[in-house]
């Protein structure tokens, strides 16, 4: 029987770490030693000072999207409780386009744990009620995912040849 192989949209914050590029290539390194082809957003190349960069950075990500098998997306809470905003919206234009989802993080503790942080209250300092299902995560990421792995992104790439 031969294995399937799927190309593999790298989504997350990773792209803002110091060591973006070093971490990137570890992490399309794994992908490739799992048997699949990586689609990692720092892998693309734009010209030096080019006036619409952000756009085409967009255009470039929208594209190894529409590519890829699978998307395994970091949710890990980036800048607060919640995911890189960048990845959320990756993660729900994948869904729509169909693809197969799925979401890592290494925290699994529900949106309520995580924000009363041990106090009896179900709103935030704001006033704003916590959302209360249970989930690690907005329930609109929670459902637009095939997979939630708590566990690191080795976890979740071992995911993706399992149906």
């Amino acid at each position: 029987m031969n294995k399937k192989i799927y190309k593999i949209y790298l989504a997350g914050p990773d792209v803002f770490r110091p060591d973006a590029v070093e971490y990137g290539k570890s992490l399309s390194d794994m992908v490739r030693a799992a048997g699949h082809v990586p689609l990692f957003p720092s892998d693309n190349k734009f010209p030096e000072n080019a006036p619409d960069l952000s756009k085409q950075i967009f255009d470039a990500n929208v594209a190894m999207i529409k590519e890829c098998d699978v998307v395994l997306a970091n949710l890990d809470d980036f800048r607060g409780h919640e995911p890189d905003s960048g990845t959320a919206w990756e993660v729900g234009f994948a869904h729509a386009l169909g693809k197969r989802i799925i979401g890592y993080r290494n925290d699994g503790k529900s949106m309520l744990e995580k924000i009363a942080d041990g106090k009896n209250i179900d709103r935030d300092e704001n006033g704003m009620i916590i959302e209360d299902f249970g989930h690690s995560l907005n329930l609109m990421l929670i459902h637009s995912m095939d997979y939630l792995i708590i566990g690191d992104f080795k976890a979740a790439l071992e995911q993706v040849d399992k149906q």
